[in-house]
């Protein structure tokens, strides 16, 4: 692969314990802390000014959380963005950004990355003049998405200056799947990976996961 964005690649045994689960409070509490420990490696490479963060439901309220957490130590304002009935929202809360403000995006699990490239249209149409840092996090990321991300923010003149994610996962791992009629990119298939919004919510209503924290 020829990367073009910093790939910062968090080996952790929490991993294992992410992608095993099958899902409610322990799966949980895994993605939470798995995603707490990349994101303390990515404060112990870069430094962040006042930082946006932006976490995606479903599977990444979790993720999301253990982000926060991790920087409970440095200003910055978090927002979870709503359920819809079809995933995100539609009425979507878009953030104000000054010129350099660091952006950061949260997700459990990066497939094909249109949902972070739909949202990161939006911002910039909203802040045309925003030229700060793009930072993502996530616990996997298919290299698919990984790439098409590059490609997108190469585009659109985004500084997309890391990406920390617990493991890059090859297309050999990967498989497009027909569900309900629409076309899933299932990540982790080798390892029999369910899919991670389904797991986060699975005793949950949505209005309680986007309410969940680690007790």
């Amino acid at each position: 692969m020829n990367h073009t964005a910093p790939l910062l690649h968090v080996n952790h045994p929490l991993l294992a314990s992410v992608i095993t689960d099958q899902g409610g409070e322990t799966f949980r509490e895994n993605a939470f802390w798995h995603a707490y420990v990349i994101a303390q490696s990515l404060l112990e490479r870069f430094s962040l000014q006042d930082p946006q963060v932006i976490s995606f439901p479903r599977g990444g309220v979790a993720t999301g959380v253990g982000v926060k957490r991790a920087f409970k130590g440095i200003k910055h304002q978090f927002t979870t963005l709503p359920f819809g009935k079809h995933g995100l929202d539609q009425t979507l809360p878009l953030v104000d950004l000054d010129e350099k403000t660091d952006l950061i995006l949260v997700d459990g699990v990066i497939a094909t990355g249109s949902t972070l490239i739909r949202y990161l249209q939006l911002v910039r149409e909203k802040n045309p003049h925003w030229q700060g840092r793009l930072f993502i996090i996530s616990n996997m990321a298919a290299e698919f998405g990984y790439e098409t991300l590059i490609g997108f923010c190469k585009e659109y003149g985004l500084e997309l200056c890391c990406l920390a994610t617990g493991y890059l996962v090859p297309p050999t791992e990967c498989i497009w799947k027909e569900i309900g009629g629409k076309r899933i990119y299932f990540v982790g298939v080798s390892q029999s990976i369910g899919d991670f919004g389904d797991m986060a919510i699975k005793d949950l209503s949505a209005q309680e996961l986007a309410n969940w924290d680690l007790a």
